[in-house]
């Protein structure tokens, strides 16, 4: 939990974790190879699942009490090269959906996420979007204070 903590106080240093409702017309223009914020911030906090982690390099994940996360270098996820993922056909789930999240049914994003356009709408569909606690499998009051400081903090 300690590391998560660090990583998400990390993120929010870095201008990223900052989740708004997606209330309007958003899509996400990934910049890819020219930003790779997202991996170089968030690195160490993809949670993979078991599925995830078998189709993946052994080296690429790591087990950190009962979650299996992407290792990460510095922070940064280790399966990025030259800000490109080395692991883009297979990354997990939470990589895939990144910058949008599931709060509680409710549509939200990342708007530290340099990719995010709003001159038309390619919001996902809330239902193919996995729930917060996939990706922050903390105590119940964690999880809930950790909701409230990313929609205001």
């Amino acid at each position: 939990m300690k590391n998560a903590l660090r990583n998400i106080l990390r993120a929010r240093t870095a201008g990223l974790l900052r989740l708004r409702p997606a209330t309007r017309a958003l899509r996400l223009d990934c910049i890819g190879g020219k930003c790779g914020l997202c991996c170089t911030v968030t690195g160490g906090s993809v949670v993979v699942t078991r599925t995830e982690a078998v189709q993946l390099p052994p080296e690429s994940t790591v087990r950190v009490g009962k979650v299996i996360v992407l290792k990460s270098a510095n922070g940064s996820c280790s399966s990025l090269k030259n800000k490109l993922c080395s692991i883009y056909d297979q990354r997990p789930k939470g990589c895939q959906e990144y910058p949008w999240y599931n709060i509680n049914g409710d549509l939200h994003y990342d708007s530290g996420c340099p990719g995010i356009r709003s001159d038309k709408d390619g919001r996902p569909d809330i239902s193919t979007i996995s729930p917060i606690d996939a990706y922050f499998p903390f105590l119940d009051w964690v999880r809930k204070l950790m909701i409230i400081l990313l929609r205001v903090w």
